[in-house]
């Protein structure tokens, strides 16, 4: 059964509802339709329509700092994870990437970040990686920042190459706890992500061989165990 996206257009807004459709699962698989998540979308949406045009900006006492470096590194991440995802239709895993930026920026401003230059080139990137999900809101944000035409008609922002190895880490990998490998990854890859890296390396196939993976443990940034079975 299909669900009418009349009623959802008229309360929300047509980009709710065509974020809602791409982050609720991968286009080739059936999903389950829940009102909550259309309202978590929308509440995402809102967000980052304050955080750039500058309603946003309450500081919470004990928030730990985050630099501009920070900021940075985060943007040119979700640059190359977005751009990633778009290419093999992954479109939900794309807009998971731009949550977790709008998260960053938010606990950014919430500790006493300042909006200078750093803070505005990451709004106008933002804004156009939302562009595709999200296009009217795209639109309105650029014209608010004194971007020039359209949005759409923008050359898509690429990430910087100093910038992510800059990002990256070493993570040990392990087949039923013995070492393999060790890996470059970007720091602060999860977990779907560095097992994903993990098994296309040669000694990690050689290791599992036709067992299969049965669970993995992950402690971020360091380690990854892959257990057999």
């Amino acid at each position: 059964n299909g669900i009418a996206p009349d009623y959802m257009v008229e309360k929300y807004g047509a980009d709710t509802g065509r974020v809602y459709e791409l982050f609720i699962g991968p286009p080739d698989q059936d999903a389950e339709w829940n009102d909550r998540g259309v309202d978590g979308v929308a509440r995402f949406l809102h967000r980052i329509w304050r955080q750039v045009v500058g309603e946003e900006d309450q500081v919470v006492p004990g928030m730990t700092r985050v630099s501009n470096e920070d900021l940075t590194r985060k943007l040119h991440e979700t640059i190359e994870k977005v751009t990633r995802d778009l290419e093999a239709f992954h479109f939900n895993t794309a807009m998971s990437a731009l949550m977790e930026l709008s998260n960053a920026m938010q606990d950014y401003l919430q500790a006493g970040g300042q909006r200078n230059e750093a803070w505005e080139v990451v709004c106008r990137d933002l804004t156009r990686l939302l562009g595709p999900f999200a296009p009217h809101l795209a639109e309105e944000l650029w014209q608010r920042q004194g971007g020039e035409g359209l949005v759409v008609f923008q050359p898509w922002p690429e990430p910087d190459p100093a910038i992510l190895r800059r990002a990256q880490v070493t993570v040990v990998v392990q087949v039923d706890g013995r070492l393999r490998d060790r890996i470059e990854m970007p720091a602060g890859i999860d977990q779907a992500d560095a097992q994903g890296r993990a098994v296309k390396s040669p000694n990690v196939q050689r290791a599992i061989g036709d067992r299969g993976v049965q669970r993995a443990v992950y402690v971020p940034d360091r380690l990854i165990n892959l257990v057999t079975g």
